[in-house]
Order: structure tokens, then sequence, then C-alpha cells
């Protein structure tokens, strides 16, 4: 046995040995019965499995194909049971990095672990040096890189990368510093994904200070954003995002859009912009976009870093009302056409609904559009550090599947990779990614328990605030020992 605090092992002093006499041909003979038994055992356990295997296939009415099965890299064809064949696409989606160049693992988590500040609380003593980051605090580089380390194991040539915004530490110093921040973190996916489209979406905190955008465009930030951007997006790409931030592209062959968006327009916490009803023209180039995929029969995906709605952490809305009414009347437009929307900025893995009409009864809504919420790399809102990957057809968007990495195992084991939290379909029983399907999923997390635990296990990214605390009282009966197995696990922990 292992003592687990201490690692050594137990030795039991009045431990009896038991002796078996040793009879050759009673021996040879029970070897012999034995292995005709496990033989016939793993006969049957085989035709078990080949029945079981037999029984799936012909039960299993799904029209989409297994990818568990044969992987598959963007532009491999796939063959549904309807005969037809799409070619395949496969895409990463990686937001508030929050990149801190002044990590320092022996700084509390009340100065989130940075000395930007002069006056710091910092413990030389502490147990590990927290390399890989902490809970509360913004990551240091080395996360960054274990995060696309973890994409590259996946598949190393992705279709296309989405940046969903926050790329930088929060409270930079200057907006030089920034920028500095936003380099660094660009060069560094540039490294490892040379060959792939990164698409970049603007966050708050891309921005100095926070939440300013001018509306006097291009101004000198976003210029120096477009030309470092330049490795990823066309002339005509760089043109609409220095009139505002965004820009679209067509992508899955042109069968589908990308449309870009700059949300920090929105918001009502905007510095240096002003009441218009149509700031820097986003509105009008949203509805254009719209209606030109729609007349090319194209699906769009929106990607942009601030969601509409309700932030359940503090009841703010994030975006001016005004601006809501307008955003959900272009997507009640084109609602056909949208298929799915993918924000960020809550660190959360979470899901939103535009409804389609106003003052209808809440549990009879109808909605217009579906928003999915990418997780956080950054792990200061207590949360693991995570990345999701897409599969997609040129005709719809197949399936998500979430990986994470245990930041507090981590950390002990001076070890960091990432591995499969969830897979959206497995968990949900859904068959594709679509407004439809995320309604529905909506809907059984509010009326099932089981199912609201699973959403709810995925919202921190397998962050459980009451883990240490209670695998240490199951293991623990003093208060002494308690505390030393609370220290063991996390020596700056502050109750979360």
């Amino acid at each position: 046995m292992c003592d687990e605090e201490s690692g050594e092992e137990l030795e039991f002093e009045d431990e009896e040995i038991i002796t078996v006499p040793y009879r050759k041909g009673i021996l040879k003979r029970s070897s012999v019965i034995i292995m005709l038994a496990c033989t016939v055992i793993l006969l049957i356990s085989i035709v078990g499995v080949i029945g079981e295997l037999i029984y799936i296939n012909s039960s299993d009415d799904s029209s989409s194909p297994d990818f568990s099965v044969t992987p598959l890299s963007s532009g491999d064809y796939i063959k549904f049971d309807d005969d037809t064949e799409q070619e395949f696409y496969l895409f990463f989606q990686i937001s508030d990095i929050h990149l801190e160049p002044s990590y320092d693992g022996s700084i509390s988590v009340k100065n989130y672990c940075s000395n930007k500040n002069k006056f710091v609380e910092k413990d030389d003593n502490k147990k590990r040096v927290y390399q890989y980051g902490k809970y509360g605090c913004d990551p240091p580089e080395i996360l960054l890189n274990k995060t696309l380390e973890g994409m590259k194991e996946v598949n190393p040539n992705p279709y296309f990368i989405l940046l969903t915004g926050d790329l930088v530490g929060h409270d930079q110093s200057s907006s030089t510093k920034q920028l500095e921040v936003i380099v660094r973190v660009s060069n560094i996916i540039q490294e490892y994904f040379p060959k792939t489209s990164v698409f970049p979406a603007i966050g708050n905190n891309d921005l100095y200070p926070d939440y300013y955008f001018s509306s006097e465009q291009p101004s000198i930030f976003t210029t120096d954003l477009a030309n470092l951007w330049g490795i990823w997006l066309d002339e005509d790409q760089i043109n609409s995002f220095l009139k505002g931030g965004y820009y679209s592209v067509d992508i899955f062959s042109g069968n589908s859009k990308l449309i870009v968006l700059n949300t920090v327009l929105y918001s009502t916490e905007r510095l240096g912009g002003d009441d218009s009803d149509d700031p820097c023209g986003q509105f009008s180039f949203l509805e254009t976009e719209l209606q030109d995929a729609e007349n090319n029969n194209q699906f769009v995906i929106l990607q942009y870093h601030i969601p509409a709605g309700v932030n359940s952490y503090d009841r703010t809305e994030p975006w001016k009302s005004k601006y809501v009414t307008s955003f959900n009347k272009i997507l009640n437009n084109h609602k056909s056409t949208i298929k799915i929307q993918l924000g960020a900025h809550y660190h959360t893995d979470d899901y939103r609904l535009f409804p389609s009409t106003k003052d209808i009864d809440i549990d009879s809504r109808l909605s217009s559009s579906a928003v999915l919420l990418n997780p956080s790399v950054s792990p200061v809102h207590y949360n693991n550090p995570s990345f999701r990957m897409y599969n997609a057809t040129n005709e719809k968007i197949l399936n998500y599947v979430q990986y994470y990495a245990d930041l507090l195992q981590s950390n002990i084991k001076e070890s960091l990779s990432f591995e499969i939290e969830y897979s959206l379909n497995d968990a949900y029983s859904v068959k594709e990614i679509s407004l439809e399907t995320i309604s529905t999923i909506v809907d059984e997390i509010t009326y099932s328990n089981r199912l609201y635990n699973e959403y709810y296990s995925h919202k921190y990214v397998f962050y459980n605030r009451d883990r240490v605390p209670l695998l240490c009282a199951i293991s623990t009966l003093h208060t002494d020992e308690y505390n030393e197995c609370i220290y063991y696990y996390d020596d700056d922990h502050d109750g979360h």
C-alpha cells in the first residue's frame, strides 16, 4: 500500500504468509483446464462484441459518420447513409488567452500572480512553482505553447483556426505593451501552424485602454493590427478590417461564409465611441454580407468576442439595448442563412438563444439564432484551460469536441497535456450543430436535472471548486492532517 501524502510504502508487521502445497500432476492438469476455460471465455467475448457491433450498426439511424472509427483530415470526403458524399473540414477555436508576460507563480492570487503592481504579496517558500498558471490568474507563455501543442497533436493541419478575441492579459501598462503581447501571441500561433489560416476577432482586452475603440477609423492601433494580421488576411479583408474591425471570408470551398464582427462597438463599456445607430457601419456590412450569402446559397458562421444577452455572473447586459434590437432584427431576417454564432468573453462553455419574437411566454419561446460560447485558455475565472475542435462539411457543422487540461494536477505532476472533455453529439445525443439542435439542448437541460448537471460540469471546463476540500475530508481524520492535505494540493488557495 502507499500513503497518498508521503508516498512511502507501508508494511504490515503481522502479515501471515500462506503456503500452498505443490503437486506437479494436479498443477499440470489444472493448467490445461484453466487454459481451455479461458479460451472458451475469450471466444464467447469476441462473439459477443461482434454481435453488439452488428446490433449497434443495424439499429443506429444516424445520418452522420462515426469520426471515432476513421480519423479524417480537412479535404477528405465522407459518405453518409443516403450515399451522398461531402467534403470534410476540421477547424479549431481558441479564445481568451490573456497572455501575461509578468506572470510569477510565487505571487499570490490576490495580486493576480503578476508583479505589475508595486506592492505584491509574494511567498518564495511555496511548495511548487505553478509553471503552467494558477486558477484566478492570467497565464504564462508556456500554457499557450502547451495549448497549441495539444491542438497540433489532435490535428496538425486544420482547415483554419478561429481566434475569438482577448489575446492580452488584463491591465497592461500601455498601448505599446498591449501591442507587444498581441504580436507575441500571433507569432507563437504562426510558429505552431505556419500553413494554417487564422481568423482573429477583436476582444475588449485587445484594446488599450480596455474597451477603447475610436469611431475615427482607421486608427493607429487598428492599422497596427491590420499590418500584423496581414499574415492571415487578404487585401479585401484588411481593407474591411480597417473600417471597424470586421471582415468576411469564404470558407469550405466557397460553399459557406465566415463573418467576423467587432462587438466591442456595441458594448455598454465602450470608450471612444459615439452613440450612432450603426457604429462604424458594421450593421450595414453585416446585412450586405448575409444577403450576399443568401443569394449564393451559402450558410454563415458568425464569430465575435462579446455576446449579447445577460451576463449571469453579475446580471449585467454587455450590449446597449438598441444594438441588441438592431442585431436581432438582422438575425430574424436571415434566420435560414445563419448556421451558428460563435462567441467568447465569459471564459465559460455556454449557450445563448436569440428570440424570434418579443414578449412571448418563455416556455414556448421560438428562437431566431443560437450562440455557442467558447471557454477560455486563461484560468483567471477559475476554469481549466481548453480548446475546441469542430467537424463540418460544406452543408452543415457536424459536431465539436472540447479538449481540456487539468491545471491542478498538471502543476503537481509538472506535466501538462490535453484530453477530451466531451463531444457535443455524444453528451446530448444530437447529430449536428444548428439552431434546432442547440434549442433542443437548452430545452433538455432546462427540464432534465441529469442533463443540467452534465451542462454545468462543462461550464467551467471540469473545474470543481470543492474537489480538494472534499477529497481531503475523505482521506483524513483530524484538522491538522486535513490542512496539510489542502496545502499539498494548493498552497495558495483562497476559498475557491
